[in-house]
C-alpha cells in the first residue's frame, strides 16, 4: 500500500475571496503553478501554519493542521527571504541549524564566502541563497518555497536547483514550491498542479 506524501482540504482567504484548496500527493517534489494573484502563496503560507486557514493537513499519513507552525516540522524560503537584519549571513544559517556546522550549508547554496555579511549588504540573488540555505539547514520533513530561484540568473538557477535537490535527498524531505519559471519546475518538480482563481488544483501531464 502507498501513502500519499502531502495531503490538504484547506479554506483559505485570497484578498476577498474564500477559496477551497485541495490535494493528495505521492509524490516527493511537488510544484504550484498558476497566474499572479490566485493565493499561490498564501497556500503556501497556510501549509506552513502561517495566516487565517482552515481545514486538514498531512504530511505522509501524519495530520499536521492541529500544530502551530513552530511544530510542524517545516523549513520556509518566502520570495523575499525575510532574513533577519540583526544577524550577519552566518547567524541567519545558524539560527536554523540542527546540524553543525552552518558552514557545510553555506558552501551547499555557495555563501560561504558572504558569511560575515550584514543582511543589508546582499544582493536580491545572495538573499535568495540564504534564505534557502536557512529553510534547509532546519533539517525539515518539508521543503517550502516561494519563487526561490527567481533572483538569480539561469547559471545560478541551474547550480541551486541541483544544491536544493541534493539536500532534499539526503535528508528525505517533501519539497512543494510555487514557480513561474518553467525550467525550474522541470529542474524540482515531479508532480505540477495549476492553480485557478477558484483555488482549484489541478494536476498538469508531466513537468515542463
Amino acid at each position: 500500500m502507498s501513502f500519499s506524501t502531502l495531503a490538504f482540504d484547506l479554506q483559505i482567504r485570497v484578498g476577498a475571496r474564500t477559496v477551497h484548496c485541495q490535494l493528495e500527493s505521492f509524490a516527493e517534489r511537488i510544484a504550484i503553478v498558476g497566474p499572479s494573484g490566485v493565493g499561490k502563496t498564501t497556500l503556501l503560507r497556510a501549509i506552513l501554519g502561517l495566516g487565517d486557514a482552515t481545514g486538514s493537513l498531512s504530511l505522509h499519513e501524519e495530520r499536521l493542521d492541529g500544530r502551530v507552525a513552530e511544530d510542524r516540522g517545516f523549513g520556509w524560503a518566502p520570495q523575499d527571504g525575510a532574513l533577519f537584519p540583526h544577524l550577519d549571513v552566518y547567524g541567519n544559517l545558524a539560527f536554523a541549524s540542527v546540524e553543525k556546522p552552518a558552514e557545510r550549508i553555506a558552501e551547499l547554496v555557495g555563501v560561504t564566502g558572504l558569511l560575515a555579511r550584514s543582511i543589508g549588504e546582499l544582493s536580491g540573488g545572495e538573499c535568495q541563497r540564504v534564505a534557502i540555505g536557512r529553510a534547509l539547514a532546519r533539517k525539515p520533513r518539508l521543503i517550502v518555497l516561494d519563487e526561490p530561484l527567481s533572483a538569480l540568473d539561469r547559471e545560478a538557477r541551474r547550480s541551486m536547483a541541483a544544491a536544493i535537490e541534493q539536500e532534499r535527498a539526503r535528508i528525505r524531505a517533501v519539497l512543494v514550491f510555487t514557480s513561474h519559471d518553467e525550467s525550474d519546475v522541470s529542474a524540482l518538480a515531479d508532480e505540477v498542479y495549476v492553480m485557478d482563481e477558484t483555488g482549484t488544483l489541478t494536476e498538469r501531464a508531466s513537468p515542463g
